[in-house]
């Protein structure tokens, strides 16, 4: 009984040192040049109806229960999601220029404050350049630690890739 009673010390002491060391808040920006006109992209990411054919997370769980409110390409359309791969959430339309500009806020169920998300979309000669960031909150000293064992901004950076390769997929379908 010792030796267990040691071991779960030990690993308690580096988990705390690990939410020590983890990250405090997360941020991250990927952008992709998309051959397709602002018009199209934008209809792609400010109707969560046509997230579906291009989120890496709805990829991942394709049981994933969502409920969409509101008006697509209106603030306050909303997508409220179950699952169980993916957690519990809801994304929000708070703000919103045609063609342009797309803000999103986040609640995750168990975590206090929201995240924020933008998709910036600005004409090139060749079509579109779109970066899409997240701002995240700060995140709460005892999930610090899973954060950075579990590589949790690594990870959010490869969904950001993954769900722009997807939208310029989409976007450039039929140009």
């Amino acid at each position: 009984m010792k030796t267990f009673v040691r071991i779960f010390g030990i690993l308690l002491v580096i988990y705390l040192a690990c939410c020590l060391l983890g990250p405090k808040s997360f941020n991250t920006e990927q952008s992709v040049t998309i051959q397709a006109p602002p018009a199209k992209v934008y209809a792609l990411v400010s109707d969560f109806n046509q997230w579906k054919g291009w989120s890496p997370w709805a990829k991942r769980d394709p049981q994933m229960k969502s409920t969409m409110e509101g008006e697509a390409g209106k603030v306050g359309h909303k997508q409220s999601w179950i699952s169980e791969s993916e957690g519990e959430g809801s994304q929000e339309m708070i703000e919103l220029k045609p063609d342009a500009y797309v803000k999103t806020e986040l609640r995750f169920k168990d975590w206090d404050e929201p995240s924020y998300a933008e998709m910036i979309l600005t004409p090139t000669v060749d079509g579109t350049e779109m970066k899409w960031n997240m701002k995240g909150s700060d995140i709460p000293f005892i999930f610090r630690g899973l954060m950075m064992v579990m590589d949790g901004p690594g990870k959010l950076e490869q969904d950001y890739k993954d769900g722009l390769a997807g939208i310029k997929e989409l976007a450039e379908k039929g140009n």
